[in-house]
């Protein structure tokens, strides 16, 4: 989303460095988030390692909201909300039957058998 909106709202002869540095930016952020949340899950636990997630996401989501500009040149789009729920509701049912064991059949996964599931 950071870098869609630095290719929409700076110019071209910028554009170029700055999605350059949100990259770089992004790639430092995942190497480096995995050690870092086993260091935080190590004092509180795991439920420690997703709080700070969400404080982190709830920052950036507050930052985001008082300094990015809207972009008046850019169409805006409708939400597919029936397709968001739909996505949503097969996305669940495929994590429900692959996270409980007790789902599984001893025989091994069938597709005909889960269709209605998922």
């Amino acid at each position: 989303m950071g870098i869609a909106t630095a290719r929409d709202s700076l110019p071209p002869d910028r554009s170029r460095s700055t999605i350059a540095l949100l990259l770089i930016i992004t790639v430092t952020g995942v190497g480096l988030g995995y050690p870092l949340i086993g260091l935080i899950s190590e004092a509180p636990g795991y439920h420690g390692s997703f709080w700070f997630g969400a404080m982190v996401s709830g920052s950036a989501l507050v930052s985001a909201a008082l300094v990015v500009p809207r972009t008046r040149h850019v169409a805006s789009r409708p939400c597919d909300v029936v397709g968001a729920v739909l996505f949503g509701l097969v996305l669940a049912g495929l994590m429900l039957v692959v996270s409980d064991p007790r789902l599984l059949p001893e025989d091994g996964i069938t597709v005909s058998r889960y269709t209605g599931v998922s």
